[in-house]
């Protein structure tokens, strides 16, 4: 679901296994798959307006999700991405924002966008996984920015 990284992008998280190219990248493929596989069996198959279908995803499918819309903004009417995975590569994938919002704003995108985060995404849980101390969650959370992240592109997108 993510776009294909340099390994430096990527942080390795204590307790997981290392970080590897071939576990990441393949957004490309799977978004050829929804347009060009997908979005003609259901169309062959039920009533569908294809001027109006909305591309949601949550987490990494979130962070796909902002990605189409920053590149493929004509492919969906609405984009939905709850919880997007922004932190990874660095946040790379707002570096495509900019030449949305000008597409947005020329009125060659009307795409409509919801970004959903929940309040307390940024927060340390209470209950850590044995793999890791507070110390170390503490370093994922701070880093990955779930709310400040969300908040960054909703900003920037608002009319």
């Amino acid at each position: 679901m993510t776009p294909p990284p340099p390994l430096s992008g990527n942080r390795q998280n204590p307790g997981q296994p290392p970080v590897k190219l071939e576990d990441h990248g393949g957004s490309g493929n799977f978004y050829r798959f929804l347009i060009e596989e997908l979005r003609l069996v259901i169309a062959g198959a039920y009533s569908v307006n294809a001027d109006d279908q909305t591309l949601y995803g949550h987490s990494w499918g979130g962070l796909f999700t902002l990605n189409v819309l920053f590149n493929h903004p004509r492919s969906f009417r609405n984009f939905v991405a709850s919880s997007p995975s922004i932190w990874w590569d660095k946040r790379s994938v707002l570096n495509d924002e900019p030449s949305f919002a000008r597409q947005a704003q020329a009125g060659e995108a009307a795409s409509q966008v919801l970004i959903l985060v929940g309040s307390k995404e940024q927060d340390v849980p209470e209950a850590l996984p044995a793999s890791m101390t507070r110390a170390q969650m503490e370093k994922v959370m701070s880093e990955s920015r779930m709310v400040d992240n969300g908040r960054a592109p909703a900003f920037a997108l608002r009319p």
